[in-house]
């Protein structure tokens, strides 16, 4: 069942992939790899309704989307970003940290595997 959910994540990244026209996605996102994310910052960015949000959480967001893309964002596109989470944690405060989690998760898995190969045996 591990191998199947490896295959399908791998799967849903380069049909991503395909819609920011980055076809060779897991080569170019060794970029991310080299990136210092400080997702373990615990720096409160938005308090809502007794539930936190870190710099933290947010650079494990802007790690996935500059996975996806294979480059950094612009620092408007992460100000827009910040803003747009903002609202978002505000409306949906458990929602949000949950997919946080979830993505978190699945860039930890992702950075496991070393080879490509291993997918399809």
């Amino acid at each position: 069942m591990k191998k199947v959910y490896y295959i399908l994540t791998v799967i849903l990244l380069f049909q991503l992939a395909s819609l920011f026209g980055e076809h060779n996605l897991l080569v170019s996102s060794a970029n991310a790899d080299k990136t210092n994310y400080n997702v373990n910052s615990e720096k409160v960015l938005f308090i809502a309704n007794g539930y936190n949000y870190t710099e933290g959480h947010f650079n494990k967001e802007l790690r996935f989307i500059e996975f996806l893309l294979g480059t950094p964002i612009f620092p408007t596109e992460r100000q827009e970003g910040l803003q747009e989470t903002s609202i978002n944690f505000n409306n949906n405060r458990v929602g949000v940290l949950q997919e946080v989690n979830q993505i978190d998760s699945q860039m930890q898995q992702i950075y496991q595997i070393t080879d490509v190969v291993y997918l399809h045996q």
